[in-house]
């Protein structure tokens, strides 16, 4: 069960709290603060989002990188980051970028864009191809975005090539 209802802190401790009495197996509740989580916390949710504080960090970190396109957080720690291929790997495969041996990141996929197309609106609209599974022998082309998952910092390393 998710509760996110309204910006009133009140309902949800409550209807979280009726949520428990009847024994629900998975509640999931949305707080507007550390403070709020620390309460939902303490009466027994442990499921809590942070809906603003998340979007606020991923568009930090699009505005720190403009090489960000998109990012997922899996923890404080680790996260899933969709970035531009640094102007340094175009050409190379991924056997000799060595990704993993050197910055401690795994690169799950490539988007690449294919010829833009024209709307019915009149407007241009760029396609993307997304590759899948890669092997060893992919090469990074311009305009690639690599799909990576790592430790922050390490990604932060492969950003700052570009």
């Amino acid at each position: 069960m998710i509760v996110g209802i309204g910006e009133a802190f009140e309902p949800v401790v409550l209807i979280c709290m009726e949520l428990l009495k009847a024994d629900v197996s998975r509640i999931i509740a949305r707080a507007g603060s550390d403070t709020q989580e620390a309460i939902l916390n303490r009466i027994g949710i442990s499921e809590v989002i942070h809906p603003e504080k998340d979007e606020g960090e991923r568009m930090a970190a699009q505005l720190i990188h403009f090489s960000v396109n998109d990012y997922f957080e899996l923890s404080k720690d680790i996260a899933i980051y969709e970035i531009e291929a640094p102007e340094d790997m175009h050409g190379y495969s991924l056997a000799e970028l060595k990704l993993r041996q050197r910055y401690s990141v795994n690169i799950f996929t490539i988007k690449r864009p294919k010829k833009s197309e024209i709307s019915v609106e009149g407007d241009e609209v760029e396609k993307v191809d997304t590759l899948g599974v890669l092997d060893a022998s992919t090469k990074i082309q311009p305009k690639d975005r690599l799909v990576i998952m790592g430790h922050h910092d390490d990604i932060n390393k492969l950003i700052d090539t570009n």
